[in-house]
């Protein structure tokens, strides 16, 4: 069904239930996650730090991409992206159930999810 890549490897997977076991693993502290189909576009690089998260999602190599965003969100959360500290606007983190919902609309669509709003970069 698809790939997850992180800095520890990429995993396969073949049903929604596997990518949230492996999304799960990675929440136990500040991890990246890159999820795709076969093809790399569109993507979802999502930075985790227990249970908040941030997603970029990529439509395409030309560079059309969206960061989540969350208005509500006043919480700060640092998290890890590209090796790097990275300490966004509150904005832009999300829960740990939001990005689930996230991801499960991507597998299904292959389209930048709905469930929740974005900010285009």
């Amino acid at each position: 069904m698809g790939k997850i890549s992180t800095n520890n490897g990429t995993f396969s997977f073949e049903t929604e239930a596997d990518a949230f076991e492996i999304l799960q693993g990675l929440s136990q502290g500040m991890n990246e996650a890159w999820v795709y189909d076969e093809s790399p576009y569109p993507c979802m690089a999502i930075c985790l730090n227990g249970k908040r998260a941030a997603i970029t999602f990529f439509q395409d190599e030309e560079g059309e991409m969206w960061l989540s965003y969350d208005p509500d969100n006043q919480e700060p959360v640092e998290f890890t992206a590209g090796g790097e500290e990275w300490k966004p606007a509150s904005d832009v983190v999300i829960s740990f159930e939001d990005m689930l919902h996230c991801v499960r609309e991507f597998l299904r669509s292959g389209e930048r999810p709905t469930c929740i709003q974005w900010q285009n970069l």
